[in-house]
């Protein structure tokens, strides 16, 4: 009888509030009147408290609209569904985004003008993406606000931007290739 009922194992669930108002649940095993009950009770405290290291740090992300910088220097947005623990990123309708300066003359394509900008991008339709965790190098939230402020540049059709770019009558606006490096 007493034996066995201090070796049954009680959960507890140590709740949290992060600052993105996500609540993270902490399960802790303890041993009932006994020191081990105590001390994983103040393990499970302290957990508690703890901001997530790494890929763990991708939660505040799930759900949200995200631009994916790779290693190769593409540009990668979409509504980022799922991550792991190596911060592979599953992201649903995705494009790459293809961003360039056309140049002042020779272009046969109608460029859309904004007063102040010059770069133009394409959005290239993926679908539903796995990227690999070790090929991202910058993964961020787009403010949707910003993307149809009049400083952001002007949105092309995807054929006419690759069609400035075969030309040569357009450049990549950056150019990051961490691969070269």
């Amino acid at each position: 009888g007493c034996l066995a009922r201090r070796r049954r194992v009680f959960w507890r669930t140590c709740v949290r509030s992060a600052a993105s108002d996500r609540v993270e649940r902490y399960r802790c095993a303890g041993w009932p009147r006994s020191t081990a009950s105590r001390a994983r009770k103040q393990r499970c405290e302290r957990m508690a408290g703890l901001v997530l290291p790494a890929a763990a740090s991708l939660v505040d992300q799930l759900d949200k609209r995200v631009l994916v910088i790779l290693r190769d220097g593409r540009n990668l947005v979409g509504v980022m569904r799922s991550f792991d623990q190596f911060s592979n990123v599953v992201l649903e309708d995705a494009v790459e985004r293809r961003v360039v300066i056309p140049a002042k003359e020779g272009v046969n394509v109608v460029i859309p003008a904004k007063e102040g900008v010059n770069a133009v991008y394409g959005d290239a339709p993926l679908g539903l993406y796995v990227v690999r965790g070790d090929s991202i190098v910058l993964l961020g939230e787009v403010d949707d606000a910003r993307e149809a402020s009049p400083q952001h540049p002007a949105r092309m059709d995807i054929r006419d931007v690759l069609e400035l770019e075969r030309a040569g009558l357009a450049e990549r606006a950056v150019v990051w290739d961490i691969e070269e490096s």
